[in-house]
């Protein structure tokens, strides 16, 4: 008894309870459908109750002849003509099969609508949420991961929550109502088909949750193939420069030939599960045959009867069976329904707070106040970083690699938020304003920009799609990238590759820009926007530049000195704090780490050029 019990939650029920509660509400919208869907359901229990008694008319009136054995309706038929009868029998065979085949029709198209429009719904919401998950969340994540889980993952959710839970409901009925025609034929027939149920319950519950455990942990395989696909794949380039493609063909191998063990392992375990079923329910029939049979030999039950009965048993036993096929299903759909609630367990660290108000069209002042930063409570990255920039003014953020330049950018543009400290825009702190409309009223340019697989036109204007094109141009122009984009095939409707990889590195930054001159915000977050541009580009682009600047507040992270020489303000940062600010004559003039930092550019630059 003990070790019943222990088996029993093994199923984890508490699992299936959580991914329900989870996803009922996305149910909500499509509850007519479901009543129809229900109704159909009941209809199809009825027929399926009625289906058997046909051959009890054909065996007990028309093939024994036992007139007079049976009263009030039986003992009617039992007088009707035995072709009549046959007749009767037969046709009522075909009705309830068309009957049976056309709601099943119905039944089986209207869940499948619902399980698609759930699976929309769902998988929108998850989409959403992962939109708006942390930064650092994103930065730690295998982008094959979250593909499977908003794909493959959801689907199999569909089957648990919708299929599956009308073919639990549909199932239970239909046991139930030949259990109790099985109780009103024979009930000592009855109590021996049903004592097999509980040694079949047990083991369709132990096999589940080894099934489920392995389910989950093939997920995780195939999860990891993805990911090695996607990081390959993306970065083909790379792997044919270093020629590493036999390499990456093992690792690959590798990851595929874990993900076959686990799916065999999946596989060898539906097999056992589908054995044992059909060898419990076997002996369960055969029992009640040897019994039923002595029965009708001693004219205890009529040989039509037993037919019912066995018709029944059938009956009952077939959904057992298709309940261990069900477990299965249910046992992958909860593995991949813990891996979606995973996800949306996760809180977004960057949310609207209480009482936040749309972002007013800034001024452009900016100021921080002993702002500290870290990435997952890790060695801080900012340490009491304070400063103050007024309105229209160009700051230049200046430091080696990994002082912690691009995460000032990123903290400004609300991507994180500080874990101590305050940052004001407009003397108001940037909390207190909704989160889209805040950075909708800042542009960025980062080191190594994005482009989607869409046109250019599309990719420039991706801030304000309905622009015209007329401005989209502009900003190209001022963005030194027309002249390219004019000589493509299909100018500014050429569509470009996947993160932009059919441009050269200079054409990419220089659209990069163009999308943020044209989202034409007060304030404007650059990071290197020249570093991938060579000398002459470079020059012309900052020329362009100078005017945008001009209208709003610039922050730049650069190694550019010309940059630095016309920035009001020059911010020198070393290991995650402002070490010097000022105007670069003051911080030259100094002759402390800034200008020591300069002498070193200098010095590389010239062996560069010695070594060109």
């Amino acid at each position: 008894m003990f070790q019943l019990r222990s088996m029993l939650p093994q199923i984890d029920f508490r699992s299936i309870k959580k991914i329900y509660a989870r996803f009922s509400p996305f149910l909500k919208p499509y509850w007519k459908q479901l009543g129809l869907n229900l109704a159909a359901i009941l209809l199809l229990i009825m027929i399926e109750l009625l289906k058997p008694w046909p051959l009890k008319v054909i065996f007990d009136f028309v093939l024994l002849d036992s007139p007079g054995a049976y009263p009030g309706f039986w003992g009617e038929l039992s007088g009707m003509d035995k072709t009549w009868l046959l007749l009767l029998a037969c046709a009522s065979m075909i009705a309830l099969a068309l009957a049976s085949g056309l709601l099943g029709y119905y039944q089986n198209l209207r869940t499948s609508q619902i399980g698609q429009k759930v699976v929309h719904d769902i998988r929108l919401h998850l989409f959403s949420h992962v939109q708006r998950l942390p930064q650092t969340y994103h930065d730690t994540k295998q982008s094959g991961d979250m593909l499977m889980r908003l794909t493959g993952d959801i689907s199999m959710l569909k089957d648990m929550i919708v299929g599956s839970a009308l073919t639990i409901t549909s199932q239970f009925f239909i046991v139930i109502g030949m259990i109790a025609i099985m109780v009103w034929v024979d009930w000592q027939l009855a109590l021996l088909a049903l004592a097999v149920l509980p040694l079949l319950s047990f083991s369709i519950f132990k096999i589940s949750r080894e099934i489920k455990g392995a389910a989950s942990k093939q997920r995780y395989r195939e999860s990891r193939i993805a990911s090695s696909l996607h990081e390959t794949i993306t970065s083909i380039s790379t792997v044919k420069a270093f020629s590493r493609e036999k390499y990456e063909e093992k690792k690959f191998a590798k990851e595929t030939q874990l993900s076959l063990k686990a799916g065999l392992r999946t596989t060898r375990l539906e097999g056992r599960l589908n054995r044992v079923v059909e060898v419990i329910t076997a002996a369960g029939t055969a029992l009640v045959l040897w019994v039923g049979v002595k029965k009708v030999l001693k004219g205890a039950v009529t040989p039509g009867d037993l037919l019912v009965f066995v018709a029944y048993l059938r009956g009952v036993y077939r959904p057992l069976r298709q309940l261990a096929n069900l477990t299965t299903r249910m046992a992958k759909a909860a593995a991949c329904g813990e891996r979606v609630v995973e996800i949306l367990d996760i809180q977004p660290v960057i949310y609207d707070y209480p009482g936040s108000v749309p972002a007013p069209q800034f001024q452009g002042k900016i100021r921080l106040e002993k702002v500290e930063f870290s990435y997952n409570d890790s060695q801080p990255v900012l340490h009491d970083i304070s400063f103050q920039i007024s309105a229209g003014q160009v700051v230049a953020i200046v430091g080696p690699s990994g002082s912690g330049k691009s995460t000032l950018l990123r903290l400004l543009l609300r991507l994180y938020d500080p874990r101590q400290g305050t940052i004001y825009v407009d003397d108001q702190d940037i909390k207190t304003f909704q989160v889209d409309s805040y950075r909708r009223k800042i542009g960025s340019v980062f080191q190594n920009p994005l482009l989607f697989r869409a046109s250019i036109r599309e990719n420039i204007a991706y801030a304000d799609p309905e622009t015209s094109l007329e401005k989209i141009q502009r900003a190209a122009r001022k963005a030194n990238a027309h002249y390219f984009i004019s000589r493509l095939p299909q100018g500014y409707e050429t569509v470009i590759g996947e993160s932009g990889n059919t441009l050269s590195g200079g054409q990419k930054q220089r659209i990069a820009i163009a999308r943020a001159i044209l989202k034409n915000t007060p304030i404007l977050l650059l990071d290197e926007p020249t570093a991938a541009l060579d000398a002459r580009i470079a020059a012309r682009v900052m020329e362009a530049l100078k005017e945008v600047m001009q209208e709003r507040t610039t922050l730049m992270v650069t190694h550019a000195q010309p940059v630095m020489e016309q920035a009001d303000l020059v911010l020198y940062m070393q290991e995650g704090r402002i070490v010097e600010s000022g105007s670069h004559q003051e911080l030259w003039d100094k002759s402390g780490e800034y200008y020591h930092f300069l002498l070193t550019l200098e010095s590389q630059a010239q062996r560069q050029e010695s070594t060109t």
